[in-house]
Protein backbone atom coordinates (compact mmCIF):
# COMPACT_ATOMS: atom_id res chain seq x y z
CA UNK A 1 0.00 0.00 0.00
CA UNK A 2 1.59 3.53 -0.84
CA UNK A 3 2.52 5.33 1.91
CA UNK A 4 1.40 9.27 0.78
CA UNK A 5 -1.02 10.27 -1.65
CA UNK A 6 1.42 11.02 -4.40
CA UNK A 7 3.43 7.96 -4.73
CA UNK A 8 1.57 5.31 -6.78
CA UNK A 9 4.16 2.42 -5.50
CA UNK A 10 4.45 0.94 -1.58
CA UNK A 11 8.29 1.21 -2.31
CA UNK A 12 11.46 1.76 -3.82
CA UNK A 13 11.47 -1.53 -5.09
CA UNK A 14 7.73 -2.07 -6.59
CA UNK A 15 8.80 1.88 -8.29
CA UNK A 16 11.90 0.59 -9.67
CA UNK A 17 10.25 -2.76 -11.21
CA UNK A 18 6.59 -0.57 -12.92
CA UNK A 19 9.53 2.10 -14.14
CA UNK A 20 11.31 -0.83 -15.77
CA UNK A 21 8.79 -2.39 -17.13
CA UNK A 22 6.93 0.79 -18.35
CA UNK A 23 10.29 1.17 -20.36
CA UNK A 24 10.42 -2.07 -22.04
CA UNK A 25 7.24 -1.74 -23.03
CA UNK A 26 8.10 1.75 -24.89
CA UNK A 27 11.03 -0.61 -26.60
CA UNK A 28 8.65 -3.16 -27.57
CA UNK A 29 5.95 -0.54 -29.18
CA UNK A 30 9.16 1.32 -30.79
CA UNK A 31 10.07 -1.71 -32.45
CA UNK A 32 7.08 -2.59 -33.68
CA UNK A 33 6.82 1.33 -35.31
CA UNK A 34 10.10 0.69 -36.34
CA UNK A 35 9.16 -2.13 -39.53
CA UNK A 36 6.21 0.20 -40.44
CA UNK A 37 8.54 3.33 -41.14
CA UNK A 38 10.98 0.57 -43.10
CA UNK A 39 8.21 -0.15 -44.97
CA UNK A 40 6.75 2.56 -46.40
CA UNK A 41 10.45 3.64 -47.34
CA UNK A 42 10.71 0.37 -49.23
CA UNK A 43 7.45 1.39 -50.82
CA UNK A 44 8.56 4.86 -52.17
CA UNK A 45 10.96 3.13 -53.41
CA UNK A 46 9.43 0.83 -56.11
CA UNK A 47 8.52 1.66 -58.80
CA UNK A 48 5.29 -0.51 -59.33
CA UNK A 49 2.92 -0.95 -56.32
CA UNK A 50 -0.03 -3.10 -55.15
CA UNK A 51 -3.62 -2.35 -54.22
CA UNK A 52 -2.17 -2.53 -50.29
CA UNK A 53 0.99 -0.28 -50.96
CA UNK A 54 -0.99 2.25 -52.74
CA UNK A 55 -3.21 2.41 -49.93
CA UNK A 56 -0.61 2.11 -47.76
CA UNK A 57 1.60 4.69 -49.13
CA UNK A 58 -1.76 7.41 -50.16
CA UNK A 59 -4.14 6.22 -47.42
CA UNK A 60 -6.93 6.19 -49.73
CA UNK A 61 -9.88 3.46 -49.50
CA UNK A 62 -9.69 0.22 -51.22
CA UNK A 63 -13.17 0.84 -53.35
CA UNK A 64 -11.89 4.68 -54.00
CA UNK A 65 -8.75 3.08 -55.53
CA UNK A 66 -10.84 -0.18 -57.57
CA UNK A 67 -13.42 3.03 -58.60
CA UNK A 68 -10.05 5.05 -59.84
CA UNK A 69 -9.27 1.95 -61.85
CA UNK A 70 -12.34 0.88 -63.54
CA UNK A 71 -13.18 4.52 -64.27
CA UNK A 72 -10.08 4.48 -66.20
CA UNK A 73 -8.59 7.52 -64.35
CA UNK A 74 -5.80 5.32 -63.09
CA UNK A 75 -3.85 2.65 -65.20
CA UNK A 76 -3.54 -0.51 -64.17
CA UNK A 77 -1.87 -3.81 -64.75
CA UNK A 78 -3.03 -7.37 -64.19
CA UNK A 79 -0.30 -9.91 -63.32
CA UNK A 80 -1.76 -13.31 -62.65
CA UNK A 81 -4.76 -12.08 -60.01
CA UNK A 82 -2.97 -8.88 -58.70
CA UNK A 83 -3.27 -5.07 -59.33
CA UNK A 84 -0.20 -3.52 -60.32
CA UNK A 85 -0.11 0.43 -60.58
CA UNK A 86 2.73 2.53 -61.36
CA UNK A 87 3.63 4.79 -58.51
CA UNK A 88 4.17 7.91 -61.23
CA UNK A 89 0.99 7.60 -61.87
CA UNK A 90 -0.70 7.20 -58.64
CA UNK A 91 1.36 10.37 -57.79
CA UNK A 92 0.24 12.52 -60.88
CA UNK A 93 -3.60 11.42 -59.71
CA UNK A 94 -3.51 11.90 -56.62
CA UNK A 95 -2.08 15.33 -57.12
CA UNK A 96 -4.39 16.59 -59.55
CA UNK A 97 -7.10 16.62 -56.95
CA UNK A 98 -4.98 18.54 -54.36
CA UNK A 99 -7.21 21.70 -54.14
CA UNK A 100 -5.60 24.91 -54.93
CA UNK A 101 -6.66 27.97 -53.86
CA UNK A 102 -8.42 30.05 -56.66
CA UNK A 103 -7.06 33.83 -56.70
CA UNK A 104 -9.88 36.47 -55.34
CA UNK A 105 -10.41 39.03 -57.96
CA UNK A 106 -9.21 42.05 -56.24
CA UNK A 107 -12.24 45.08 -56.79
CA UNK A 108 -12.36 48.45 -55.47
CA UNK A 109 -14.19 48.76 -52.05
CA UNK A 110 -17.43 50.96 -52.14
CA UNK A 111 -16.59 52.80 -49.14
CA UNK A 112 -13.18 54.00 -48.05
CA UNK A 113 -12.55 54.64 -44.07
CA UNK A 114 -11.16 58.25 -43.44
CA UNK A 115 -7.85 57.06 -42.63
CA UNK A 116 -7.24 55.38 -45.78
CA UNK A 117 -8.56 58.55 -47.24
CA UNK A 118 -5.88 60.82 -45.34
CA UNK A 119 -3.15 58.64 -45.60
CA UNK A 120 -3.53 58.17 -49.36
CA UNK A 121 -3.68 61.70 -50.06
CA UNK A 122 -1.33 63.10 -47.01
CA UNK A 123 -4.17 65.18 -45.47
CA UNK A 124 -5.40 65.88 -42.42
CA UNK A 125 -9.11 64.85 -40.85
CA UNK A 126 -10.62 69.10 -41.15
CA UNK A 127 -9.43 69.44 -44.38
CA UNK A 128 -10.34 65.81 -45.82
CA UNK A 129 -14.11 67.04 -43.58
CA UNK A 130 -14.35 69.93 -45.74
CA UNK A 131 -13.80 68.41 -49.21
CA UNK A 132 -16.73 65.67 -48.38
CA UNK A 133 -18.86 68.11 -47.07
CA UNK A 134 -17.90 70.58 -49.83
CA UNK A 135 -18.40 68.18 -53.09
CA UNK A 136 -21.59 66.19 -50.88
CA UNK A 137 -19.65 62.98 -50.75
CA UNK A 138 -21.68 60.27 -48.60
CA UNK A 139 -20.22 59.10 -45.43
CA UNK A 140 -21.28 56.53 -43.06
CA UNK A 141 -20.78 55.78 -39.37
CA UNK A 142 -19.63 51.76 -39.53
CA UNK A 143 -18.10 50.18 -36.09
CA UNK A 144 -17.25 53.54 -34.81
CA UNK A 145 -15.27 54.34 -38.11
CA UNK A 146 -16.34 56.74 -40.54
CA UNK A 147 -16.62 55.93 -43.82
CA UNK A 148 -16.81 58.18 -47.64
CA UNK A 149 -17.72 56.66 -50.59
CA UNK A 150 -15.36 57.21 -53.65
CA UNK A 151 -11.45 57.77 -53.74
CA UNK A 152 -9.84 61.11 -53.23
CA UNK A 153 -7.85 62.16 -56.45
CA UNK A 154 -4.77 64.59 -55.68
CA UNK A 155 -3.51 67.26 -57.57
CA UNK A 156 -1.53 70.21 -57.07
CA UNK A 157 0.24 73.06 -58.39
CA UNK A 158 2.33 75.71 -56.85
CA UNK A 159 1.41 79.64 -57.08
CA UNK A 160 3.67 82.14 -55.11
CA UNK A 161 5.94 80.18 -53.54
CA UNK A 162 3.12 78.76 -51.53
CA UNK A 163 1.98 75.12 -52.87
CA UNK A 164 -1.88 74.60 -53.35
CA UNK A 165 -3.51 71.28 -53.61
CA UNK A 166 -6.93 70.56 -55.49
CA UNK A 167 -8.33 67.34 -54.42
CA UNK A 168 -10.90 66.25 -56.96
CA UNK A 169 -13.74 63.47 -56.60
CA UNK A 170 -13.17 60.44 -58.65
CA UNK A 171 -16.40 60.04 -60.45
CA UNK A 172 -17.38 56.31 -59.68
Amino acid sequence: MAKTTVTKFCSHTCASRAYKERKRREKIELAEEEPERVALEEIQSKEYLSIQEVIRLFGVSRSILYRMINSGKLPSANFGGRVILRRSDCEMMFQAFIRKPKPQPQKEPEYYSVKEVEEMHGIGYSRLNVILNHNKIPKKLEGGKLYCKYPILRTGYKLDNQRYWHLLVKNG
